[in-house]
């Protein structure tokens, strides 16, 4: 199990450091953060299409 905790933070810490030291610290860092926000956009609106209902939460009012 720790292999698996482990394991792509092993494979994936060269490639982002390469990254890291090819651009620029702020562009990269504001580039992420937008791939971040776009991500949660469209998993809240997968979940509210799909009606989910995670954690007991209702969408009646």
């Amino acid at each position: 199990m720790q292999t698996a905790a482990t394991l792509p933070m092993m494979l994936l810490a060269l490639p982002a450091g390469v990254l890291a030291d090819a651009f620029d610290r702020g562009a990269l860092m504001l580039g992420v953060q937008v791939y971040f926000v776009i991500v949660a956009t469209l998993l809240a609106v997968k979940g509210h299409a799909t009606g989910s209902r995670h954690w007991g939460a209702s969408h009646e009012a």
